[in-house]
């Protein structure tokens, strides 16, 4: 799970935004790390609009 974890935060970096979506909706599902999870998805969001 952990490696998903980085995984999304990679992609997110990148600005492979739809990737690192579905990677922590996943997370979310399984209830892994739901704050962190939650949080990054807003990142996501904030750095789509701003794009």
């Amino acid at each position: 799970m952990k490696r998903k974890f980085n995984k999304a935060r990679e992609y997110r970096e990148v600005s492979e935004y739809d990737m690192a979506l579905k990677i922590y909706n996943e997370l979310i599902e399984k209830d892994y790390d739901l704050l962190n999870s939650y949080f990054n998805i807003g990142v996501v969001f904030s750095d789509k609009k701003r794009f």
